[in-house]
């Protein structure tokens, strides 16, 4: 099965989106901080504080049941789901499409000009006379 990649899911998703796809209600708000009740442990009291999540950085917490993350998380937290289905279910509920990873791609790309390490051979390097080598 491809995986996802998560980081392009968290990207294409803002908290605001993961806050209404939850029911979550703002019971107070000051700029991109929103606290109310908590979609995770469903506060028995509308009108809770004890939830907060900031629009902008896209984290929430809990200050009750101590559920805290990014919005992916919190989407899972409160649907129950795993990362995995949750991330695929937020992409098809919003209308974006998932971003799998299929075999043998990797999550990223090496940049360029950056060399995989040499196999060991079990020898020292040589050092030239006369160099920096080893140096401070």
């Amino acid at each position: 099965m491809p995986g996802i990649r998560f980081a392009e899911v968290r990207a294409s998703v803002t908290m605001a989106e993961v806050l209404g796809l939850v029911g979550f209600v703002p019971h107070e708000t000051s700029g991109d901080q929103v606290r109310g009740p908590c979609p995770v442990h469903h506060s028995a009291s509308p009108s809770g504080r004890s939830f907060s999540a900031n629009l902008q950085l896209h984290i929430y917490r809990c200050f009750k049941c101590g559920s805290a993350g990014n919005h992916l998380d919190l989407y899972a937290a409160a649907t129950g789901r795993g990362l995995f289905e949750a991330a695929i279910e937020l992409c098809e509920r919003l209308n974006r499409e998932i971003p799998w990873m299929l075999e043998g791609t990797s999550p990223q790309s090496r940049p360029a000009g950056r060399l995989a390490p040499a196999p060991r051979s079990g020898r020292k390097p040589e050092v030239q006379a006369g160099s920096n080598s080893g140096r401070r």
